[in-house]
Order: C-alpha cells, then structure tokens, then sequence
C-alpha cells in the first residue's frame, strides 16, 4: 500500500481551512519511517490514537517492517488479519489508506517546487495507526490507497457498455484514467 506522500495537505477546524506542507525530507526521515515498523492497521479511523488501552478494541492487522520511497510515495506492505476486514477490502468497499500520526507543525508559510502554495510545514512525524477508507475519502487522495496487485497502479473495469459504429459491444479498461479498447487494433492502442 502507499501509506502517505509528499505534498500539501488541505485541513479544516470547522470554521477556518489552512494547507501544511509535508516535504520528503520529512515524510522519508529515517526515524518516521521507524515509526511505521508494526504499526497498526484500522477499519477507519479510531476516535484516538491507538494505545495500549485500546489496541485490541481496533486492531485489524499491522505494518510489515520495510517501508520504503516510491517516488512522492511511502509503500509499504500492509498484513490484513480480520475477516470482515478483508472481505471489504476484495470488495472494494476499503482501498485508500490514512495514516494516524502526530508531528510538530511548524508555522512557515510557504510555497512547495511545484508551485503549491502552504501555510504551515510539518515535521517530526511520528505515525500511530494505517486506516483503510473508503474510496473518496482518503485525504492524500486516491494515488494513496491498496496495490492490490502489487503494480503502481490499479487497473479497475469500464462499467458502463459501449457500442461501436455497427452497434457491436465494445470491451475497454481503464489505466490510469486512459481508456483502451481490448478488442482494438494494435495501432489504435499506442504507447
């Protein structure tokens, strides 16, 4: 699973929105990915940090020890013990992941290389729990979420049917949001 990422990340208290930058030399420190060895994986989040207290109340699985950098990505792998669990994740009903962490939240504001625009940095990460979500509500975004298959990406069927100019069905995936006719002829693929 991709666990997090380098970026900027949109908060809101309610009342007031800001954005906090999380550079790479924070997200790949070596001692947050440290952080990440065993750590806990959820169904959602819980209404806390995961504690001693409360660890077997909400425990459905845990981090394996090798985290590792996939471009703006932390992967790891990620042990889903919990039946229901799983039978949501094969179901697609849980595919984003969020990790549970503190940090201290240094007020700089800023502008990443890309050009984003910031209002605070955060440093220090420390992670707690992975939960898995929903599709749609992971707050890093959906690049953020299960490699079911192992590959960068997942590969997920055209639902809807479509038709060709003589009416006949048309069989497509979608890749990384490109459309690609199975039936189609070589050259119509492309690269």
């Amino acid at each position: 699973a991709a666990v997090a990422r380098v970026g900027v990340l949109d908060y809101s208290d309610g009342t007031r929105s800001w954005r906090e930058y999380r550079p790479a030399e924070e997200v790949f420190a070596a001692d947050s990915l440290a952080t990440l060895r065993g750590a806990t994986v959820t169904d959602l989040h819980p209404a806390a940090l995961v504690t001693p207290e409360t660890f077997a109340a909400v425990s459905r699985g845990h981090a394996a020890d090798a985290s590792r950098r996939d471009a703006d990505l932390l992967v790891t792998d990620l042990m889903v013990q919990d039946a229901e669990l799983v039978r949501m994740v094969n179901a697609g009903e849980r595919r984003e992941v969020s990790c549970g962490y503190t940090c201290e939240v240094e007020p700089t504001a800023g502008v990443t290389p890309e050009g984003e625009r910031y209002d605070a940095i955060q440093r220090r990460i420390r992670h707690n729990h992975i939960a898995l979500l929903p599709p749609g509500e992971g707050r890093s975004g959906p690049e953020v979420s299960l490699r079911m298959d192992g590959a960068a990406f997942e590969v997920r069927p055209v639902r809807e049917v479509r038709r060709d100019a003589a009416g006949e069905s048309m069989k497509s995936i979608k890749i990384k949001g490109r459309e690609i006719k199975l039936d189609a002829a070589e050259d119509e693929v492309g690269a």
